[in-house]
């Protein structure tokens, strides 16, 4: 930083001719995303720089330097408190924290230089640094999040998003839409399971309508008033809301049925993504890729999935620009996102999970002490939940405190909620209804298998 700023000097010194010539105009109006605080990527719209009494402004450096001031300093941070500033074609690697006026921004390095000061207003970032009598200001336009990991990455899912993508990683065996139950609960046994359809009660269900004996169903998700999923992974069904038939909209092999778009997506018999119309017509490979596992895709287009002959890492597929991403390098399960991460469980030897969380926009990976007795878990309303012992909840600021827990008593699976509504099996296959929170006092109430 220091090196820079002597570079700049001298060039003030050598155009001292140039000085008050004139700076640019007005910075333009940002327009949406909003910027929340200094995390994101910001584009430089303005900069002046004076030593004494030189001073050179934003024309005087773009005339200077023949280039844009969006091409001589670019800002970008992450939420984990790093970051990096180019400036003059350097990239300047950096820490950030939060003032009692606003930001403190320190480049890392051997000749790092005093900190910069930076200040949020109207989506704008004003930075600040000094040298001796340098002084440096620039004012930066919020461009949105960036990701070190995926190109043009910025999704922040919903409660309710995140709460689906969880029910679907959870195998997604059962759905409640408009007070009424769809899942695998009709039955006696595990073995007699029957996809089923019952009104939602206070102290269970009502009963049940069996739709398909002796068959269960699997990715149970809701479109447009129909709920869509795979029967005995032989059929694609939809079933209209407060319904209790089912109509076969594809038959074949399929797993992880979702609809996005106009398309329902799926795997099929070779584990390779694939999707057809609304009517089970025109089947397209969407991903060239066999063995893909906990395939879902995301509200913006991108495919997040567990490529089996990578060593079961988790790759994120883009579909429009067709490119593949590869986010983790170990054995990786149940990956959810929520906020600017992505959580999953990492194989850790027999019947033993590290609970981890990479952050999608920095590429920062987090592992919690300890380990799981399971590899999945559940992303509810701000809450981590790992179905062992009790139901252990916890917020998600302190996700790493999640690790083997005290198992004694019934040990219950979280296979699907809606926010209010949550199912849950045993270790037996047996199903269970429950309105009150995890973490709350509250009955489970047995609903079939």
């Amino acid at each position: 930083m220091k090196k820079i700023l002597l570079m700049m000097f001298l060039s003030v010194v050598l155009c001292l001719g140039m000085a008050g010539c004139g700076g640019g105009g007005e910075a333009p109006e940002a327009e949406a995303p909003v910027a929340e605080s200094v995390a994101g990527d910001w584009e430089c719209i303005d900069m002046t720089m004076t030593e004494g009494d030189a001073e050179m402004a934003k024309d005087d450096l773009e005339e200077l330097f023949g280039a844009k001031v969006e091409k001589l300093a670019h800002l970008t941070a992450y939420a984990d408190g790093t970051g990096q500033m180019l400036l003059l074609e350097e990239a300047l690697p950096l820490t950030w924290v939060e003032a009692d006026k606003g930001y403190t921004l320190t480049v890392t390095g051997d000749d790092a230089g005093a900190p910069m000061t930076a200040v949020l207003a109207d989506n704008q970032l004003s930075v600040e640094s000094k040298e001796g009598d340098m002084k440096m200001s620039f004012t930066f336009k919020y461009l949105g999040k960036t990701s070190v990991l995926i190109d043009g990455w910025d999704l922040q899912l919903t409660d309710e998003e995140v709460i689906e993508m969880s029910s679907f990683m959870a195998w997604g065996e059962s759905i409640v839409v408009d007070d009424m139950l769809y899942g695998s609960f009709g039955g006696n046994t595990w073995e007699d399971g029957s996809f089923s359809a019952a009104k939602v009660k206070k102290d269970g269900v009502g009963d049940r309508a069996v739709m398909a004996k002796g068959v269960r169903a699997s990715t149970l998700t809701e479109h447009d008033g129909y709920i869509y999923g795979a029967l005995g992974n032989a059929e694609i069904i939809k079933v209209e809301a407060g319904d209790s038939e089912y109509e076969t909209v594809y038959k074949g092999a399929c797993d992880y049925v979702q609809v996005y778009g106009d398309r329902i997506y799926f795997t099929d018999e070779n584990y390779t993504l694939c999707s057809v119309d609304m009517k089970g017509k025109d089947k397209k490979t969407e991903i060239d890729k066999k063995d893909m596992y906990y395939v879902y895709v995301l509200p913006n287009g991108m495919v997040i999935y567990q490529d089996d002959p990578d060593g079961e890492s988790i790759h994120m597929y883009d579909l429009k620009a067709a490119k593949d991403y590869k986010l983790t390098n170990v054995v990786s399960h149940s990956p959810v996102i929520c906020g600017d991460y992505l959580y999953y469980t990492e194989a850790a030897g027999e019947e033993a999970y590290v609970f981890c969380r990479l952050d999608l926009y920095s590429g920062k990976l987090d592992k919690a002490p300890g380990t799981m007795s399971n590899s999945e878990f559940f992303i509810e309303n701000g809450k981590i939940i790992f179905g062992t012992g009790g139901y252990p909840a916890f917020a998600l600021e302190d996700w790493n405190k999640l690790n083997e827990t005290n198992a004694m008593g019934l040990v219950l699976e979280v296979r699907s909620s809606n926010g209010e509504v949550k199912i849950m099996s045993d270790s037996t296959g047996e199903m269970y209804l429950r309105h009150a929170a995890f973490d709350e006092e509250g009955e489970n109430f047995k609903i079939g298998f």
